[in-house]
Parts: structure tokens; C-alpha cells; sequence
């Protein structure tokens, strides 16, 4: 049996509310699945930036008070091209221009 892969994985967001929500969410999802993993949290989007090489998988809310996510999602795109970018938003506007 072959031993699966640990993704590397950061949620962004500034409301720490929301923040420990999507952890439990994605947790709990991750070990219905069966799939090991390894997870930081970040509130500031610019400490996520510095450490953004190590990760497979970001969450980022889309507007956040320092640097919005699509911003940071650029930023994490040119240091870690192979990083898969997921954007987290509760603001129903956003999903109107999508």
C-alpha cells in the first residue's frame, strides 16, 4: 500500500472567527478523506507571503484589511507556482462578477 503524500497547507483570513472556522472545515474534510496533512493559520496575508514556498494548498479570504486575497494570491503565485490557490469570501457581490 502505497503511503500518501502530506499537503502542506495555510488558510489566510483576518477574522479569526472565520479563520478557526475553515480550519475545522477543512480538517474534517481531510480526515474523512483519510489524507495526511499539515496545517498553519495566518490572519496577517504578508506573513503568509514569506512563508507561501512551503505550501500545496492556500485559502485566502478575498478582502482582508492589510493586503486583499487576490493581491496575495500574486505575491504567492511568483514565489510558489506549484501552489494550488483556493479564494474564501462571504460577500455575495463577489460571486456576482464571477
Amino acid at each position: 500500500m502505497k503511503k500518501m503524500m502530506k499537503l502542506n497547507i495555510a488558510i489566510c483570513d483576518d477574522n479569526k472567527l472565520v479563520l478557526e472556522n475553515e480550519k475545522t472545515l477543512i480538517e474534517e474534510t481531510l480526515k474523512e478523506m483519510g489524507m495526511p496533512y499539515k496545517m498553519d493559520k495566518y490572519q496577517n496575508p504578508e506573513n503568509l507571503i514569506k512563508n507561501a514556498w512551503q505550501y500545496d494548498l492556500v485559502f485566502l479570504d478575498v478582502e482582508m484589511d492589510e493586503v486583499n486575497g487576490i493581491v496575495a494570491a500574486e505575491s504567492i503565485h511568483n514565489v510558489n507556482k506549484g501552489c494550488l490557490l483556493f479564494f474564501v469570501t462571504n460577500h455575495e457581490v463577489i460571486w456576482t462578477m464571477l
